[in-house]
């Protein structure tokens, strides 16, 4: 750990000057109003001193810094009371369960099966928290900015929270309220945000004894305003127009990963549309993602009370009314959940460790083998990169899937740019049409070499016809 004197000066040095700030707010939390959360013009949250001599230990709050602890240790302390299970990719667990809410129309309002909105309502209605912190609309549209934190503390404030927030949010604001106002919290987070939550309790006992949960929502990768304003942008809304976006709306009839997206103008008018008909509509194609994201090894949120996101099984998927997948690590959660299945307002079913990981399965491509991957392509860059769990390396998979995911971090990287330029001119064709060339690019990627293609189809006509004997 480096002394506090030179704290900010490694931040800036690793974490900020290689662009891999996510914008949580933890270090800004910490710093007494010396670190401020700005929108950056990639509309990003950065971290951005105000104060040159910065003596505080901010480095060691901060999510991808190597001076903090990482998940592991972290979970270590968190659950040590904990009768829990040991995971490489879920972290520590009591069970894991898939499933949805029967209880009233939380399903509806949420973004799979309703489970988070019905955690956070039943903490609430059993009197375990005073605060529910979670992400909402935005009531004065500013920057692109359609989402934020917010604090609500009765029932019916809680239900009308976001369903999947597909923007930029930060933490300090909210951090600072629970500081100077006494009671309990839960707070929603993603799994770096939640790392940081850990992080900021090791170091100020009043965030550690205020915030009593932290509720994981799982995470593919975060997004800068940009992507809000492609969709917009795409059904005739332009920058600077859009007052409001629901990224999930469900889509009966269509599979649950088929969800739509609703924009409202500031004339009040809404448009609906397919996700899949937009560009950059398939979310996995990492168009507008922050480049923290390319170096994280926590898909669920392995530091959270209880963990809960999309159950993308075949056997769920094609409910397009959503399926939850649920991993409970704190006993009080795991009573709660079980108590709202005895009496038929939850219908899950305990599912095995491998079929959450099953259920995130691209995720955890991304962020180990790949992780691993783009570790090395970094350090022989001469790049600094942050001590991660996973290490550096090449020959752990072919060429096939190195060339697959070199081409994702291009399409990523090159969306902001071409995108900037698009929002200069006024023209989305100037993002467009090279976006759609480098799509095309991507799909030449992600096809296997013709002989690998044909062993695989004499393999499964091989296999089909010997089981039919």
């Amino acid at each position: 750990m480096q002394n506090n004197q030179s704290s900010f000066t490694v931040l800036q040095n690793t974490v900020l000057g290689n662009g891999l700030c996510v914008g949580c707010g933890a270090c800004s939390a910490i710093s007494g109003g010396k670190i401020e959360m700005r929108l950056n013009h990639l509309g990003q949250y950065e971290a951005v001193a105000n104060d040159s001599d910065l003596s505080l230990p901010v480095a060691s709050v901060c999510p991808f810094s190597s001076d903090s602890a990482n998940e592991d240790e972290i979970a270590k302390q968190q659950f040590a009371n904990e009768d829990s299970q040991s995971s490489e990719h879920i972290g520590p667990y009591l069970k894991c369960f898939a499933g949805h809410v029967l209880e009233d129309d939380f399903r509806t309002l949420g973004s799979s099966g309703g489970v988070a909105k019905w955690v956070l309502h039943e903490l609430k209605t059993n009197d375990l928290v005073d605060h529910v912190v979670q992400v909402g609309a935005v009531e004065n549209n500013s920057q692109g900015l359609v989402y934020e934190y917010r604090i609500d503390s009765t029932l019916d404030a809680i239900k009308e929270g976001s369903k999947s927030a597909y923007q930029p949010v930060e933490m300090s604001s909210f951090l600072e309220f629970i500081r100077e106002n006494p009671g309990r919290y839960v707070v929603t987070a993603i799994p770096c945000f939640a790392k940081g939550l850990r992080l900021l309790a090791m170091q100020d006992p009043v965030l550690k004894e205020r915030i009593r949960f932290v509720i994981g929502i799982i995470c593919g990768h975060l997004k800068s305003t940009r992507y809000a304003e492609s969709f917009a942008w795409q059904m005739g809304v332009a920058p600077g127009e859009m007052n409001a976006i629901d990224f999930r709306v469900k889509a009966m009839g269509e599979k649950a990963n088929h969800k739509a997206i609703e924009v409202a103008d500031g004339s009040g008018g809404k448009k609906r549309k397919l996700t899949k008909e937009f560009l950059g509509g398939d979310y996995n194609l990492g168009f507008f993602q922050y480049k923290a994201c390319d170096y994280c090894d926590d898909v669920v949120g392995e530091t959270t009370d209880i963990s809960i996101g999309d159950a993308w099984l075949p056997e769920y998927v094609k409910d397009a009314n959503g399926t939850s997948v649920v991993v409970v690590r704190n006993s009080t959660l795991l009573q709660m959940v079980e108590a709202g299945i005895d009496s038929m307002r939850l219908d899950l079913h305990e599912i095995s460790e491998e079929k959450v990981v099953q259920s995130q399965a691209g995720g955890f491509r991304q962020r180990r083998e790949g992780l691993a991957y783009r570790l090395y392509l970094a350090a022989r860059r001469g790049e600094w990169i942050p001590a991660k769990r996973v290490a550096p390396a090449k020959n752990h998979i072919g060429r096939f899937r190195r060339r697959i995911y070199r081409s994702r971090t291009r399409l990523s990287r090159e969306s902001h740019l071409h995108f900037s330029r698009a929002r200069e001119s006024g023209n989305f064709a100037t993002f467009a049409q090279p976006m759609l060339e480098l799509l095309h690019q991507h799909r030449k990627a992600c096809t296997p070499p013709l002989l690998p293609r044909i062993w695989s189809r004499v393999s499964r006509i091989y296999k089909r016809d010997g089981n039919s004997q």
